[in-house]
């Protein structure tokens, strides 16, 4: 999802996807996803949900698609779709459902994120946290940030992720990766 966080985000399809059905799918997913995620991290209250849940909604919305070059990226991706294959073979499944996919999913993010062969303290659901908060829970903080708005989150990244960017829509094979800087609604 966020490819400095690893935060994967599973969504199941019987077919495959249009561009816009996928982005449509993936920005529903990731509000969802994300509001659990920070009341259940206690990073926000239950109150602060409809405050940030607006400004996830009011976001400009524009997706750009990226050739993924980040060896860490598809790494996890490859861990992720080993774990989807064991559950689906513990359970004896042909394919995920919206439950399984969420549990899987919340398994998978609670792993710690390996980094350079290095044990990182921070599990990708805090990257992801940390993502939204500074996104869309401007006012909702209540200590002071160095170059920060007062009331805002600070940005968490350190840098952004080596990527090519793709002008043209993706084809089918290869490796995709894709940031949504700005989102929409569904």
């Amino acid at each position: 999802m966020q490819p400095v966080s690893h935060y994967a985000l599973l969504i199941p399809y019987l077919h495959r996807p249009t561009q816009d059905q996928f982005a449509g799918d993936l920005i529903y997913r990731w509000g969802n996803e994300l509001m659990h995620r920070m009341v259940d991290t206690r990073a926000i209250q239950q109150s602060d949900v409809v405050t940030v849940a607006e400004q996830f909604k009011t976001s400009p919305r524009s997706i750009e698609w990226y050739l993924n070059s980040d060896q860490d990226l598809l790494e996890r991706a490859s861990s992720t779709e080993q774990w989807i294959d064991g559950y689906l073979d513990a359970f004896e499944l042909n394919y995920l459902e919206e439950d399984h996919a969420i549990d899987v999913g919340a398994h998978i993010n609670s792993q710690s994120v390996t980094k350079d062969g290095m044990q990182d303290d921070d599990s990708a659901v805090v990257g992801f946290v940390n993502d939204g908060l500074y996104r869309f829970a401007n006012g909702l903080c209540t200590r002071l940030f160095k170059n920060t708005i007062e009331g805002n989150y600070p940005y968490p990244w350190t840098e952004a992720p080596p990527c090519e960017v793709i002008q043209e829509p993706v084809e089918e094979g290869g490796a995709e990766l894709f940031s949504i800087d700005h989102l929409s609604t569904k």
